[in-house]
């Protein structure tokens, strides 16, 4: 990987290095690199050891410049083995879900029925359950006739108990505690259903199973349809069932983009909004030994602590994992007008 075209010419000019690249055992990436320069240069090696080997008299010249090289390399990787150890852990629970939910999956609409259906005309709400949710509560229920509101399934239950019923209802996750989200819900939002969800969901009672499906990376998915992309309809995967359901709004052909309650850091030391099912079941479980703010204090320190720009000034404490979804928003900035949340990092 190099920053300057100037050296990289010179380096080639003075050693041929023809039978190198046309094996592929050599790959060259000039500045700048996105990400998916490194997929392609990477497809077929990415799983053997990687050695990040810096020129010591480029980074003496150019520290910044190169520094930035092996961040933007590192960070992708981090994201890879995210990826492999997430395949490791749910891969029989994906199988399982997966053959659960064919049944439900034939009365439901694919996900592609849903594109452009905004034309452009309507702006389009997407509500996460961060802890800055409860502060926007009464702003969503006045503008709510204005907008199309999606809901991620974790807010599904704070947003109906406070009188808010969404049009769209996003579910993603495979283990059974998915389920709980939904449980009690009884409004007119269509759930969109990603195949290898808990099959505990579609089991549920409620006029919500009616909805839409959405293609999914999972091999099994070629059983509903020979070209799933095309024929069911996909959205991009950034980690976060936010950051689908902002893909979707995309590909709906929404005015504009809002978000709420994604604040990819911990306001007030609490990782999800009051009232969410994550922080209501403490009710049951809370005990001497096991405190919910024992509960908090671990999920804000599961990963080592990073600084991030708040968009009230100054900076908010946040992890790698909610800097990746920053990045992916960050990247898809086309539609997206910004969060309205009081308390969020900057993107």
């Amino acid at each position: 990987m190099e920053v300057s075209p100037e050296i990289l010419r010179y380096a080639l000019s003075i050693f041929d290095y023809s039978d190198f690249l046309e094996s592929g055992r050599l790959r060259i990436l000039l500045s700048p690199i996105l990400e998916e320069d490194l997929y392609s240069a990477f497809r077929g090696i990415s799983g053997f050891p990687i050695s990040f080997i810096p020129h010591r008299g480029s980074n003496h010249w150019k520290k910044n410049s190169y520094e930035e090289l092996r961040f933007i390399s590192e960070s992708f990787f981090h994201k890879k083995d995210v990826n492999i150890s997430t395949l490791t852990r749910f891969e029989k629970i994906w199988t399982r879900n997966f053959i659960s939910n064919l049944p439900q999956l034939t009365s439901m609409e694919p996900i592609r029925s849903l594109f452009g259906i905004c034309q452009g005309k309507a702006d389009v709400l997407v509500c996460g359950a961060g802890p800055s949710l409860i502060l926007s509560l009464n702003d969503i229920k006045t503008y709510r006739k204005n907008l199309v509101l999606i809901a991620v399934d974790t807010a599904l239950m704070v947003l109906w108990n406070f009188g808010i019923d969404p049009d769209l209802v996003f579910s993603v996750d495979p283990q059974v505690l998915n389920t709980k989200y939904l449980e009690g819900y009884n409004g007119n939002a269509k759930i969109v259903f990603d195949p290898t969800s808990s099959y505990h969901s579609l089991r549920l009672p409620g006029k919500f199973k009616n909805g839409f499906f959405t293609s999914s990376p999972f091999p099994l998915i070629r059983i509903l349809s020979s070209k799933p992309e095309e024929e069911i309809g996909a959205v991009d995967f950034g980690g976060s069932v936010s950051t689908n359901a902002v893909s979707l709004a995309e590909k709906m052909g929404a005015r504009n983009i809002l978000l709420v309650g994604q604040d990819l850091s911990f306001p007030n030391k609490l990782a999800h909004c009051k009232g969410a099912v994550l922080e209501e079941r403490f009710n049951h479980i809370e005990s001497r030994k096991l405190r919910r703010e024992y509960h908090n204090h671990k999920q804000m320190t599961a990963l080592p602590v990073k600084k991030a720009a708040s968009i009230q000034g100054g900076e908010i404490r946040t992890n790698e994992k909610l800097l990746i979804f920053k990045k992916w928003f960050e990247e898809h900035p086309k539609k997206i007008f910004g969060s309205i949340s009081a308390k969020t990092a900057l993107f």
